[in-house]
């Protein structure tokens, strides 16, 4: 082979690969152009789309309808790409009722089609797969089959209404000790209200660790 032969077979070989880049790059931007769109109405969703459907001179996308996509070219010309979006959820997996602790043994992760009406309606209301169930309760009834919400799901209170704990009563530099009882759910840190064992009197203190209650009059 001449050396011309080899610099011409070379420089076929350097066009190929850049018109093979080129052309990806475009199939690339127009992918994502969309998939931009569809995950601004469907934030941090899983999509299946059939990619190798987008035209490569795609410039912009806008979803007509749930489940389906219109990208535009630049000449006017549109094509119409049907696409499907799915988030993961905890699955209960059997009737949990309010105030009940939330354990992950009671859920089974699922995906869940966030094309159905009501899913779309709520999907970021799913509670996350992210978070830790853990020190979790139900506010609410969550049925078998069902997947709990964040407005339907608190973190369990350090101490509940009649609980047990010692009021420590800050005033100047006395202190006073009494026991006493809790009136409403709260959490460390929190302000909480007791009612002492003996007058039955109540106070508002702060919730600290080992079921300490300190007010300060």
């Amino acid at each position: 082979m001449t050396i011309f032969n080899a610099m011409k077979s070379l420089l076929v070989l350097i066009l190929m690969t850049a018109c093979f880049v080129g052309a990806a790059r475009a199939e690339t931007n127009a992918t994502r152009i969309a998939k931009k769109e569809i995950l601004r109405n469907y934030p941090g969703a899983r999509i299946e789309l059939d990619e190798s459907a987008i035209p490569e001179n795609s410039i912009a996308a806008r979803e007509l309808h749930p489940g389906m996509l219109e990208l535009s070219a630049a000449n006017g010309t549109t094509v119409k790409i049907p696409f499907q979006v799915f988030k993961k959820a905890w699955i209960a997996l059997r009737r949990i009722r309010p105030t009940e602790a939330l354990a992950a043994q009671d859920f089974q992760i699922e995906e869940v089609s966030l094309l159905e009406p009501m899913t779309r309606e709520i999907q970021g209301l799913i509670l996350s797969t992210d978070v830790s169930l853990e020190r979790m309760e139900a506010r609410n009834t969550i049925l078998s089959g069902q997947f709990p919400l964040t407005s339907g799901v608190q973190k369990m209170p350090d101490a509940r209404r009649g609980d047990v704990v010692t009021i420590r009563i800050l005033s100047g530099d006395l202190v006073l000790t009494s026991s006493g009882q809790v009136q409403e759910p709260k959490r460390i840190g929190e302000n909480v209200r007791v009612t002492t064992q003996k007058t039955k009197r109540e106070l508002t203190g702060i919730l600290h660790e080992g079921g300490v209650v300190e007010v300060t009059l």
